[in-house]
């Protein structure tokens, strides 16, 4: 643990050089840097080592908080709860807990044969006994109640996932496996709407009408087969629920349709679902129709068309390669046997991806029937709201003290805010020793610096956070900013608000406020030649 403290250390002192508030990076690009090259190494193998007491995390906490300050542009006297929210970087007790359901989740990306998962219960290995057992087994087998409350850091963290959970395979499909240029012209895949040369955009009237004259000329012929898909993804009491649905024609006339329910937080996971659908309805259907020789796919996701042969081992790897699988299996039942996949136009007014839509939104109230329970996407977003909501819970119960505690108005976020990626790092430092109290003021001095004069420049006496926000004189003309957000500047919407950090922000900026001499810093002038003295002679 040392250790990786002492290594985080050295890559914050690093950093060091390029925190100058002027010329240094910005505070956006310092919390690149932070997360990909400090996190990694401070971090290392926490599932493992981490136990969670105040001793062993007190070291990487002071390298976070050096890093923070150097951020953020922040005295060190800061606390560091308001650096933490500020630079929306959680403390470090809860990133290590998400480190643990990340490495949870990438259990399901392993194989069977993984000497990790021989570890783990029967369960993770479809309710058999492991394959090869392990030497050293993870617990005794008396089945004592002592003995089943035995653990290891490894079941502690298979705790935090589940088997039946989405399971990702690195290694399913070779990378010669069949593509669609493998099938000549039996295949078309058409990702967008194809316009005429010469014409650089169209409405969207026109790309609809063109579909359904396409649609029209391929309802004369008993050997096509349309079919429409669709995806929905809608907040039922607080919950996603996700809804797939197909719609399949023939001859102009709808034959079959079919619904699918489940929990899913990416809409791009439900079109393609619905083209997995599709598939499996259409070529059952035309295997029981002979005549049909044409499979024509309408979908009004582009992204959804362009990977229908894309089996790369992420998120959704189930729907692709079952949809690869019937595809190719219709393909390969008979040489003349087409496969055509187009993009058509969302919402205008087609009735093909109209009743699709429709479908896929009812699909919403079903119960689940999906083949997968929770996907890989859903996991790591599951993760990932487990830590804003026990960041918010700490945040709420922790008692707010000091100067910052009438700043402390906003909760904690994952997500950077927009003052903190947008705000000039000089002003953003400025922004953050206005909010938190510890500026160049006299209160501050009377606190950390006695000896020094505590009266303001303006010669009206103590020097405080609220004198340089509301009375300063140097500061009358720029002060109407303030003013606009709140008539008598009260500092709790100026420091806690959204719109009063914003007006503050402009203050800041033009006034020149809270710096090291009170007073307003004007820009020094290029020097000119003719500024030269003459020469003696």
């Amino acid at each position: 643990m040392k250790l990786a403290a002492a290594r985080g250390e050295n890559a914050v002192s690093r950093l060091t050089m390029l925190a100058n508030t002027v010329h240094g990076l910005s505070q956006k690009h310092h919390s690149h840097l932070y997360i990909a090259c400090v996190v990694p190494k401070i971090l290392y193998g926490c599932p493992l080592w981490s136990n969670g007491t105040a001793n062993q995390l007190k070291p990487v906490e002071k390298v976070q908080r050096r890093a923070l300050y150097l951020m953020c542009a922040a005295f060190k006297t800061t606390s560091t709860e308001a650096l933490e929210i500020e630079a929306s970087i959680p403390p470090i007790r809860i990133q290590i807990q998400q480190h643990i359901k990340q490495c949870a989740i990438r259990f399901n990306k392993l194989g069977q044969r993984n000497p990790i998962l021989q570890r783990l219960p029967d369960t993770w290995h479809s309710g058999t006994k492991p394959s090869t057992p392990p030497l050293l087994k993870a617990r005794f087998e008396n089945g004592s109640t002592t003995d089943n409350r035995r653990t290891t850091p490894l079941l502690d963290i298979a705790a935090h996932t589940s088997y039946d959970h989405e399971r990702i395979d690195p290694f399913l499909y070779p990378p010669w496996r069949r593509t669609d240029k493998s099938f000549g012209d039996r295949v078309h895949i058409q990702p967008s709407d194809p316009k005429p040369k010469g014409s650089e955009a169209e409405e969207e009237t026109d790309a609809a009408t063109r579909h359904t004259t396409q649609v029209k000329e391929l309802t004369e012929s008993e050997s096509n087969l349309i079919i429409y898909s669709d995806g929905s993804l809608m907040k039922k009491s607080g919950f996603a629920r996700a809804g797939a649905s197909v719609v399949i024609y023939h001859k102009g006339s709808e034959v079959t349709t079919m619904r699918m329910g489940w929990e899913e937080e990416r809409k791009y996971t439900t079109r393609r679902a619905g083209l997995m659908l599709g598939a499996k309805i259409a070529v059952d259907y035309a295997r029981s129709h002979a005549q049909i020789k044409h499979l024509h796919f309408y979908t009004d996701n582009s992204a959804a068309v362009k990977a229908i042969f894309d089996l790369k081992p992420r998120s959704g790897q189930h729907y692709a390669s079952t949809l690869y699988t019937t595809v190719v299996k219709f393909l390969d039942d008979d040489p003349v046997h087409r496969l055509s996949i187009s993009w058509c136009p969302g919402h205008a007014d087609i009735l093909g991806n109209e009743r699709a839509d429709e479908l896929a939104k009812e699909a919403n109230d079903l119960p689940l029937s999906a083949p997968i329970s929770t996907t890989r996407a859903n996991a790591v977003r599951r993760s990932k709201m487990a830590s804003q909501k026990a960041w918010v819970k700490q945040w709420k119960s922790t008692p707010k003290r000091g100067a910052f505690a009438i700043s402390n108005c906003i909760g904690p976020t994952l997500k950077p805010t927009k003052r903190f990626l947008n705000t000039p790092r000089e002003t953003f430092g400025r922004l953050i020793q206005c909010r938190t109290g510890h500026a160049y003021t006299g209160e501050y001095r009377r606190r950390f610096h006695p000896d020094k004069d505590e009266n303001c420049a303006c010669g009206k006496g103590y020097q405080t956070r609220e004198h340089i926000l509301r009375d300063c004189e140097y500061h009358n003309k720029h002060r109407i900013h303030l003013l606009r957000v709140s008539r008598d500047i009260f500092l709790p919407t100026i420091l806690g608000t959204v719109e009063g950090i914003t007006a503050l922000t402009t203050y800041l900026e033009q006034s020149g406020a809270f710096t090291t001499l009170g007073r307003p810093v004007f820009g020094r002038e290029t020097p000119q030649f003719d500024d030269e003295p003459d020469s003696p002679e």
